[in-house]
């Protein structure tokens, strides 16, 4: 992860399972500018929530959403 005095960004992902039915699997695309990070979740429970962190240059405006889950 970055240092204190690293030029990346740290951006948490909050992933909240509002469904009715639990999901074995997401996954969530992170646009950092012009490049993409990816973060996959396991085991989200109906009502759940899941956290996950992925780094991008300090000098974007991240943007995420889920491209595909499974359920459970």
């Amino acid at each position: 992860m970055p240092g204190p005095d690293d030029d990346r960004l740290r951006e948490t992902v909050r992933l909240t399972n509002q469904r009715g039915t639990g999901l074995s699997s997401v996954a969530v695309a992170v646009r950092c500018g012009g490049a993409e990070r990816s973060v996959a979740f396991t085991h989200v429970p109906a009502g759940g929530h899941r956290t996950g962190t992925v780094v991008c240059p300090a000098s974007t405006d991240p943007a995420s959403g889920v491209v595909t889950w499974t359920e459970a």
